[in-house]
């Protein structure tokens, strides 16, 4: 019987402490704060090194560019291929066949001679979380985050506000009543029996 309550003692005081651990501010809840702040951190470097926040593959693996010329100059470039969990789909959106025509604060048609020069470039913004500009079903987007251009697009109409609904002043024994009579329709009301 002593060993009973002595062993009931013991896990009373080990279900306390866990309960004291894992509260918010608690030691527990520390450890996975700064678990979270590590993992954040990991993935930023790798970010900076060039490879997916994962560390599943670089960033010159994950895509696929051809300069397009025009005037024998590069004017865009075309996204000929890109893997759909590298670091150019994941935190550009990028899609085969977009025209990139800007990277950074850089226009392609100025600064970038062909593919390969086009994904450093590209791979330089990706470290620094630069946007780009692209063309994409002849509508200029920004990336990442889709972000539509000045005056490539016609502004969005606001909608409506909506009217409030109007104010119940029944009061709540009336309410219940007409909810059992058939929604306000019994005895007594207009159009009730």
């Amino acid at each position: 019987m002593k060993a009973a309550f002595g062993l009931v003692g013991i896990l009373v005081t080990v279900g306390v402490i866990v309960w004291i651990m894992g509260m918010s501010g608690g030691s527990l809840d520390h450890v996975q704060n700064v678990k979270k702040a590590g993992d954040t951190a990991a993935a930023d470097v790798r970010q900076l090194g060039g490879t997916a926040r994962d560390g599943s593959m670089s960033f010159k693996e994950s895509i696929t560019l051809d300069g397009q010329q025009s005037g024998g100059k590069t004017v865009a470039l075309l996204v000929e291929k890109v893997e759909a969990t590298g670091p150019a789909f994941t935190f550009f959106g990028l899609k085969r066949g977009d025209l990139i025509t800007s990277v950074g604060q850089l226009t392609v048609k100025d600064n970038i001679t062909g593919g390969d020069d086009g994904i450093d470039y590209l791979m330089d913004a990706y470290q620094r979380r630069q946007s780009i500009v692209v063309l994409r079903d002849e509508v200029e987007i920004t990336l990442p985050g889709a972000i539509p251009v000045a005056g490539a697009n016609q502004p969005q109409p606001q909608q409506p506000a909506q009217p409030a609904p109007p104010k119940d002043d029944r009061g709540s024994l009336q309410r219940q009543l007409d909810n059992i009579t058939g929604a306000g329709q019994g005895v007594g009301k207009p159009g009730g029996n």
